[in-house]
């Protein structure tokens, strides 16, 4: 015999017979079901955990790639001055390198003159070797200058690595709804990024 919904449903207030075994099959499907409700809410617990997690990492990560982008940015700047100053030792080299081959053509032309004309050759030869010093210390400013580019390009490709792995996070995020630890190793592993 089953429960006749319509007929309780019309008159809640009134007492009905119902087989023992019906009851029993009734208890246990509110029991299941409770336990079901019980299960899917710890889900959901562990889902909404999981997900603060994610917007945590995925916060934490967009400041890091905001940081990224500001040292980007001076990086840039600091580039432009040492492309700058690069091009002015350049030219003062192009200088030094002029005033050491006139001076040099005016030497030769001297010291076949008299002995005042070799006390003015001796001033030349000093002058040619401070412009020799000077050539190179400009030089070592110029290979200073180039390590310190390379040193800026090297940190401006890490910050796109950054940039990188934070739009994957974002796409898995976005499809998902949450990402776990796991993928994320996964994700810094396949851009070759160190945690």
């Amino acid at each position: 015999m089953s429960i006749e919904w319509p007929i309780i449903e019309s008159g809640p207030s009134k007492k009905y017979k119902i087989e023992g075994h019906v009851l029993l099959d009734l208890r246990e499907k509110t029991y299941d079901l409770e336990k079901q409700l019980s299960a899917v809410k710890m889900d959901f617990e562990k889902i909404k955990n999981d997900l603060n997690e994610t917007k945590e990492k995925l916060s934490s990560t967009e400041n890091s790639l905001n940081t990224l982008k500001e040292e980007k940015d001076d990086a840039n700047k600091k580039i432009t001055e040492l492309k700058s100053e690069i091009q002015s030792a350049k030219s003062d080299l192009n200088d030094a390198n002029a005033k050491i081959s006139k001076l040099e053509e005016q030497l030769k032309k001297e010291s076949e003159n008299t002995s005042e004309l070799h006390e003015k050759a001796s001033s030349r030869y000093r002058e040619i070797q401070k412009l020799k010093e000077i050539i190179d210390e400009k030089s070592n400013e110029v290979n200073e200058l180039r390590h310190k580019i390379k040193t800026l390009m090297s940190d401006l490709s890490v910050g796109h690595t950054y940039e990188g792995v934070q739009k994957k996070i974002q796409e898995v995020v976005d499809h998902k709804g949450f990402i776990t630890d796991r993928e994320i190793q996964q994700l810094f592993k396949e851009f070759g990024v160190d945690l």
